[in-house]
């Protein structure tokens, strides 16, 4: 679906705005970006990335932004 994939890189491209200004992509669950849920979205490629339901070529470009998807249960950013 072009518009569900569209949105996904409107998110991405809010991601790499966020590293580029924090330097990290570590992005908290509740942060709003633009007025959108950034830290929701980051949730949703972690969640979709532990059953088995991520996009090969989505989990490549994120890991090479520096997205981590292993967080541990003391990350405060994991809340």
């Amino acid at each position: 679906n072009e518009f569900v994939y569209d949105q996904w890189l409107d998110m991405y491209r809010l991601l790499l705005k966020f590293k580029e200004r924090e330097g990290h992509c570590n992005v908290r669950q509740r942060h709003m970006e633009n007025g959108m849920n950034l830290g929701k979205w980051v949730t949703l490629q972690r969640s979709r990335k532990s059953i088995g339901k991520m996009n090969v070529a989505r989990e490549e470009q994120l890991r090479e932004a520096g997205f981590t998807f292993a967080v541990g249960q003391n990350n405060l950013f994991a809340y």
